[in-house]
């Protein structure tokens, strides 16, 4: 089935999309779960207690000074996002998601003292 006036094949083009979704999610995934156990090394090393879960380590390293107290509410979401696409708790709908989430590369470098 074409769609007049692209003469480009629908299965072809919602399947390339829904790969493309599939590649992000993946990508964010991973880069949200490097952030994580990143969080959880400091923590873990500097800390006196254990996070309650991925969210609170960011709200650990906010306490030790490790990183700014500006990004620890992203850094926070993020690992709470990571929670709603890896585990089935409800239907994500990829494409409300995947446009308005992005990794605050600069949050994870300040992290990390890079």
């Amino acid at each position: 089935m074409t769609v007049a006036g692209f003469g480009t094949d629908v299965g072809r083009c919602l399947s390339g999309r829904l790969s493309q979704h599939r590649e992000r999610k993946y990508l964010l995934i991973v880069a949200i779960e490097a952030a994580i156990d990143l969080c959880n090394h400091i923590v873990a090393r500097r800390a006196r207690r254990a996070p309650q879960d991925y969210a609170d380590c960011f709200s650990i390293l906010a306490d030790l000074q490790a990183v700014d107290s500006d990004p620890v509410d992203r850094l926070k979401n993020m690992a709470r996002f990571r929670n709603l696409i890896v585990h089935p708790y409800c239907h994500v709908d990829d494409r409300l998601l995947m446009p308005k989430h992005t990794i605050e590369p600069d949050a994870v470098l300040t992290m990390s003292g890079i």
